[in-house]
């Protein structure tokens, strides 16, 4: 038996915590696993040693990564020290995309500011004002047709983000690119500039258009 540290980028709230415990629980030979949501860090009893893919590929459907700590020298912390800054705020974009995706209306509002602003096919100025749009977006035929948001890259130089993901449709090889160059304020999004493919947009409303033709 053996009890093992790990990274885990990601987590914002309590529910993130637990999909990562319940997770990593499915893994054979995990024995226990306690989640510090404050430390961002996950610990793992095991019968035997675990390879980390084992590991990741556990966590592969989620948002959330796990990673060793990296030994680094007493000189190595001095002259490089980590970006907690722009690790933080690629974990909040994180949490961001997968709230929209998911509707999960609570956890959007904790990752905006109240004077959220949001520039796209429309604009917004308000926190409020976004989330309605969302859940207005939640009850047409559209969100019948949108799988989930799937996170291709999100690069972080501090405050200054951006994040390229795919609207992924239940229609077979359809999906929108998007692409959002993303501020963070105080530890929220502060605004976002949206942009995405009109050629994929225009093939996935046609794909819509000509299932809704009768036979």
């Amino acid at each position: 038996m053996m009890t093992k540290s790990y990274q885990i980028a990601g987590m914002t709230c309590k529910a993130c915590a637990q999909i990562v415990h319940d997770s990593i629980a499915t893994v054979k030979g995990v024995t226990k696993v306690n989640v510090d949501l404050s430390k961002a860090q996950a610990s793992i009893e095991m019968e035997h040693p675990i390879p980390l893919k084992t590991l990741q590929v556990a966590l592969a459907d989620s948002l959330y990564q796990i990673s060793e700590f990296a030994a680094t020298s007493p000189e190595q912390q001095t002259s490089m020290p980590p970006d907690d800054v722009s690790e933080r705020n690629i974990a909040l974009i994180s949490s961001y995309l997968m709230a929209v995706g998911r509707l999960d209306y609570e956890l959007l509002r904790r990752c905006l500011r109240a004077d959220f602003r949001y520039h796209g096919p429309a604009s917004y100025h308000s926190a409020n004002d976004y989330i309605e749009m969302i859940k207005e977006h939640a009850n047409s035929p559209v969100a019948d047709v949108l799988v989930k948001n799937e996170i291709k890259a999100i690069f972080a130089d501090g405050n200054e983000c951006c994040a390229i993901y795919d609207v992924v449709s239940r229609f077979p090889g359809k999906k929108v690119s998007f692409a959002e160059w993303i501020k963070i304020e105080d530890g929220k999004i502060a605004s976002t500039d949206v942009k995405y493919s009109r050629h994929q947009m225009k093939q996935l409303m046609q794909e819509m258009g000509n299932a809704k033709r009768p036979e």
